[in-house]
């Protein structure tokens, strides 16, 4: 019963979260391509993109839309709806694999990133990193206050209701994704001619930026995982 009222809605959400997931996973693989320089990670970054744009004007704006039609009237519900956003969603799709299409045109084999857009040192990462660090640490503590302050005076203060879990929870991910979106930068940094051309002012690290976000993202999910699971709790206090 517990997994028919969590796993059927999650599994649902992730049916119609895939595509744009993936969507957003190709600009990442787009962006590394460029920086590293490899053709076959770009063709991909595009090929993944036109997947997604593919479930999402070819599928998933089907069935909402058929499903937004059939909850407001019947006009559109039947066979002449079901064509008439066929024919929209093909027309669309069309339309985002020609913008692809010219994408893989612009940043194929012939485009290298600007010299001027390298940085000339990782402070950038480095705050993004932090900043997602202290924000990672911010959310399990705002998660874990109200439920000590439960412990202890045996009521729910109303400022945790007011100041939502989810607002921080969309703050760290930005910094997440702007610092990951980053690494490739630092990548460059380190490796401005496309060689080993390591500087060797910061060859000696053990930590660097990057390592601050890969150490973050399970804490985040962990965080996330947890912020569910207290919306449940609160209802039933």
């Amino acid at each position: 019963m517990l997994c028919w009222i969590y796993c059927i809605p999650f599994a649902l959400f992730m049916y119609y979260a895939a595509a744009p997931l993936l969507l957003f996973f190709s600009a990442y693989v787009l962006k590394r391509g460029i920086c590293r320089d490899s053709l076959l990670l770009r063709y991909a970054a595009v090929f993944m993109a036109v997947l997604a744009a593919a479930k999402i004007f070819l599928l998933d704006m089907h069935s909402l839309s058929m499903e937004i039609a059939c909850r407001a009237g019947e006009k559109l519900c039947g066979s002449f709806g079901s064509t008439l956003f066929q024919a929209g969603g093909v027309s669309l799709f069309a339309l985002a694999a020609g913008g692809l299409y010219m994408l893989g045109k612009r940043y194929g084999s012939g485009y290298k990133p600007k010299r001027e857009n390298i940085p000339q040192n990782d402070r950038d990462l480095r705050l993004w990193a932090n900043s997602s660090l202290f924000l990672s640490i911010f959310l399990c503590c705002w998660l874990a206050a109200p439920f000590t302050y439960y412990l202890i005076f045996g009521t729910m203060p109303e400022m945790f209701f007011k100041l939502r879990w989810q607002y921080i929870a969309v703050l760290n991910f930005v910094t997440l994704a702007v610092g990951f979106w980053r690494i490739e930068d630092y990548y460059l940094y380190y490796n401005p001619d496309g060689a080993k051309n390591i500087r060797q002012r910061d060859a000696g690290k053990t930590w660097v930026p990057a390592d601050t976000l890969w150490t973050v993202l399970p804490i985040y999910l962990v965080a996330l995982a947890s912020g569910v699971m207290s919306d449940d709790l609160f209802r039933s206090l």
